[in-house]
């Protein structure tokens, strides 16, 4: 800097422990006004969600969801059957079976196992996702489980995992960025049974390269005509079509 420049700054505090006013506050400025520009500015900016791409980087996003008017078609319910195992959870009635004890009343019924299909079911609620995308979703969560029948673990995820949510729970846990990794990081931690199957329900946008090992029994469900950005993805993927 020229000395002149030098000798202005040390003569407005630059390099001491004095603040410069003229950097803190314009002249004539009133400070109360500038405070509530800034919040009239800032306020409702948090919930809008619609950008892609905001990186890796998680956000502590909690807010409850309107019900949504619309869904989504399920046509792709046949290939998630495809990819569904049994798990034994108790015993039922059934007269398909003799009754051990009494074998010979045949108005008795006998037991049999009670079989039900788990699944893992992630819902992206990262910051390119909107607030009306991921009330659809999950509300064609609570479709799926009332026609189907299945057991569900409903996960929230952006760029972590967020938390679970309980079926029918419209609820936004995130609003970061996206990270698939998180899932199967989770999967692993939780030791979920390889074979589960799991559906993914996102708009795509996330990294390129994924080690999902050693879980390959997944459908991704696209809320977009975007392709997914894993470069090698395990599974299908399939793109959700909106109710007219």
């Amino acid at each position: 800097l020229a000395p002149a420049t030098k000798r202005q700054l040390v003569g407005r505090g630059v390099g001491g422990e004095r603040p410069i006013p003229a950097w803190v506050t314009p002249a004539g400025a009133n400070p109360l006004l500038m405070k509530a520009s800034l919040k009239r500015l800032t306020k409702g900016r948090a919930p809008h969600f619609d950008q892609r791409g905001r990186g890796t980087v998680p956000q502590g996003q909690d807010q409850g969801l309107t019900e949504p008017s619309g869904s989504y078609q399920t046509d792709w319910v046949r290939a998630l059957r495809r990819l569904m195992g049994t798990a034994i959870d108790g015993q039922r009635a059934s007269f398909a079976r003799f009754n051990r004890r009494q074998p010979y009343r045949m108005d008795l019924p006998g037991r049999v196992s009670r079989l039900v299909t788990p699944v893992e079911i992630f819902v992206d609620q990262s910051g390119s996702m909107g607030d009306a995308t991921v009330a659809r979703l999950l509300k064609m969560v609570v479709a799926l489980v009332h026609q189907q029948g299945w057991q569900v673990h409903l996960t929230a995820f952006d760029a972590a995992i967020q938390g679970r949510l309980a079926v029918g729970q419209l609820r936004r846990l995130g609003g970061g960025g996206t990270r698939f990794a998180a899932i199967f990081e989770d999967l692993r931690v939780r030791r979920v049974i390889p074979t589960t199957p799991i559906l993914i329900l996102t708009d795509g946008a996330g990294e390129e390269e994924l080690d999902a090992r050693p879980y390959q029994n997944v459908l991704w469900l696209l809320t977009t005509g975007a392709k997914l950005s894993v470069q090698d993805p395990p599974g299908s993927y399939f793109h959700l079509r909106k109710d007219d």
